[in-house]
Order: structure tokens, then C-alpha cells, then sequence
């Protein structure tokens, strides 16, 4: 049986006027006797035998054996594989002797080489079987992870507070990765999820850098601005009379701290002795020039509200107009 290891062998003579045996084993000498018992390892063998007779001469029979013995595979790839989904992978096994080939998902591939592109984690064996079908087989096995690509999304809102001259923004990782990298465009970083930054007066560049290795870094940004904002304390003053004839002083009625961002909601009304609206304005940067009413006094009525004290303002009074 040769899938035995070792393989037992015997051999006997069965001929006739023979005054001499010689049995040869590989080469040398196995004896003289009307049989031989040998174990045979693995490998090619040759075996031979010569009968001699005194007046025949010499006549002789060989034999040439396999013994298949042990199968031994080997992998010349690693055994845990991490792949991003959609790559491609060489699987290379080697084996001492025997039939190779690689079972995966089911499907048998021969050879000692594959190339493939899973969709999704799966194994794969290499395994080969001896030659002479005794079941000798010796089997490794691989393990492929795939993982998905990472993905470099996020939520974003931005909340100005413009009198402080400065901006916070709040952002929210919603895409999928293993590790991060929030750079704010400002020198600061972080790799948490979830962040909340503020910002001063400037022009920036908030980027998200998503890794999952093996798969290349994906990267998203959003440009930020936070504009310069004027503010002031509204220093409200009556102005009590205006000359609208063209030299160029105290020509309209106007005042300047109502021009400030912070001022917002704002409104005058303006009018004559009678009671008759003349001018009315929801610009706070408003100049009333008046060159088609008379001269004489005139009742104002201003309103606003100061975002950054929060609070209303009013101021009412009564200007004269005298060219």
C-alpha cells in the first residue's frame, strides 16, 4: 500500500534454476535470500533483482516505485489580510508535492496563485492533495477582511455674535471612518466627533479628514467667514436745529451712530406743528435734507434697538429748520 509512510514492500522469487539472487535497493545491496522485506520512505524508488544459473548466464527484473509520503503547504502571503473594498490581492501558497489549489466562497481554484477582489470579509484555504489519491492533503488558511472606504461628511452650523466680534461653529461628524482630523484653519485641531469652535474676524477653512486604513484618507471642507462688525454705544444726542442752504453745516438732520451694525429695527418719523407726518425713514443711515418745507419748528420721533446692549432705544424731540 502505497499510502503508507513507510511503505512496507516484499518481493519473492518465484523462478527456477537460480544458482544465485542478487537484490538491489536503491543502488546497493539488499540481500541474496529468495525474498525481500523493505519500508520504503517517501520518494522514487528502484528495486531490481538478478538471477544467475551456472549455464544460462544472468537474467534480471526492476522495478521503479513512488511512495508519495507527507504533504506540506505553506503560505508565501500573510495569513490576516485587511483590504478596502474594492482592492485587489495576490494569494500565493506553496506546497512540497501534491495537487494545489484554493477554496473559496465554495468554489476551487486551482493552482498555487489567485487573484481576487472580495465584496465583503470572507477565508480562503489552500490545501493541497498527494498525487497517488491516498488523502494526504495539508491545508492553510487565510483570512480577508474588507473594509468600507471612509467617508468625510458632516453637519455644520455657524452662530455669529457680531458684537463680540466673533463667530462659533458647531459641527457634527456623520459619515463613517475609524479615526478623524477636524483642522479648524486656524491652528487648532481635534479628532473628536462631535466639536464646537469659535472663531475671530477673518476668512477660514474648516476641513474634515476621515481614515480607515488600508483605504485612502477622504476629505470634505466648507469655507467660513466672520465679518468685521462696527459697534458702538449709540451716543444719542438732540440736535435742535438744522440750516438746509447748502454751505455744507448742519444741512440735514442726521446722526451718525444710528449707522452702526449693532443698531437694528430703526425707525423716525418727523413731523410738522399740525401734527402732519413730513418725513418718515426706517434707515438709520437717513439724512433729511429739508429744501420743500417751511421754516419752523418740527417734532421728531426715532426708534431703534441695540443688539448688542438689548435693549430698545427711543429719543424724541424737536428741531428747527432755519435757512
Amino acid at each position: 500500500d502505497s499510502c503508507l509512510v513507510p511503505t512496507p514492500f516484499t518481493a519473492s522469487f518465484l523462478g527456477t534454476g537460480a544458482a544465485q539472487l542478487e537484490w538491489m535497493f536503491d543502488g546497493g545491496s539488499a540481500g541474496s535470500n529468495a525474498g525481500i522485506d523493505l519500508d520504503l520512505g517517501p520518494g522514487n524508488h528502484q528495486i531490481s533483482l538478478t538471477a544467475t544459473s551456472a549455464l544460462c548466464g544472468s537474467q534480471s527484473e526492476v522495478w521503479d516505485l513512488f511512495v508519495p509520503g507527507s504533504v506540506d503547504v505553506s503560505l508565501a502571503t500573510p495569513a490576516d489580510i485587511t483590504l478596502c473594498l474594492g482592492e485587489t490581492t495576490n494569494l500565493v501558497g506553496t506546497t512540497s508535492q501534491g495537487t494545489p489549489a484554493w477554496e473559496i466562497n465554495g468554489n476551487q481554484l486551482a493552482g498555487t496563485t489567485v487573484t481576487l477582489s472580495p465584496q465583503q470579509s470572507t477565508t480562503a484555504l489552500f490545501i493541497a492533495t498527494d498525487l497517488e489519491s491516498c488523502n494526504i492533503a495539508d491545508t492553510a488558511l487565510v483570512s480577508i477582511s474588507v473594509v468600507t472606504p471612509p467617508l468625510a461628511t458632516f453637519e455644520f452650523e455657524q452662530f455669529d455674535f457680531p458684537c463680540k466680534q466673533r463667530s462659533e461653529v458647531v459641527v457634527g461628524f456623520t459619515g463613517s471612518a475609524t479615526t478623524l482630523l477636524w483642522d479648524f484653519g486656524d491652528g487648532s485641531t481635534s479628532s473628536f466627533a462631535d466639536e464646537t469652535h469659535g472663531y475671530y474676524t477673518g476668512d477660514y477653512q474648516l476641513t474634515l479628514t476621515a481614515f480607515t486604513p488600508p483605504c485612502a484618507p477622504d476629505q470634505s471642507f466648507i469655507n467660513i467667514e466672520v465679518d468685521s462688525y462696527t459697534t458702538g454705544s449709540g451716543d444719542i444726542y438732540p440736535i435742535n436745529i438744522i440750516t438746509p442752504n447748502a454751505d455744507g453745516i448742519n444741512d440735514c438732520l442726521h446722526w451718525e451712530s444710528m449707522q452702526y451694525d449693532n443698531i437694528t429695527d430703526f425707525s423716525i418719523s418727523i413731523f410738522n406743528r399740525w401734527g402732519v407726518l413730513v418725513y418718515s425713514s426706517e434707515n438709520g443711515a437717513f439724512r433729511w435734507c429739508p429744501t420743500d418745507v417751511e421754516d419752523g419748528v418740527y417734532y421728531y420721533i426715532m426708534r431703534w434697538f441695540d443688539a448688542c446692549e438689548e435693549k430698545d432705544g427711543v429719543l424724541s424731540g424737536e428741531v428747527t429748520i432755519a435757512e
